[in-house]
């Protein structure tokens, strides 16, 4: 059995606690059993799309392809007889812009 340790808001502890004692009781383990619950749960749910990078291709100044990856996006722009070295690819949701803050600190700009 693995040991993981982390750090979560205070919020989101109190409501843990609160339904872990609500669902299993004030037993030893309620929370393990209860975040155990939870991942199981997030793993087995196929990765949402708004967590997945796309692709996007535009020509001429609208959206011709779309794709999860880059190579998928050529081949349906070559498909489509477009030469993927002239669209402009846009990825979607864009990256955020990153401030370098020292040798391996890297924080958003605000």
């Amino acid at each position: 059995m693995g040991v993981i340790t982390l750090k979560i808001d205070d919020d989101l502890e109190e409501g843990l606690r609160r339904r872990a004692g609500e669902v299993h009781g004030a037993a030893k383990g309620a929370i393990s059993q209860s975040v155990e619950e939870a991942l199981k749960l997030w793993l087995s749910q196929p990765a949402s799309a708004a967590t997945r990078r796309t692709y996007v291709g535009l020509w001429e100044g609208r959206q011709v392809a779309e794709a999860f990856d880059l190579k998928t996006l050529a081949r349906e722009l070559r498909a489509k007889g477009i030469d993927p070295r002239k669209v402009e690819i846009r990825t979607e949701p864009s990256e955020p812009a990153v401030t370098r803050m020292g040798l391996r600190t890297r924080a958003a700009p605000g």
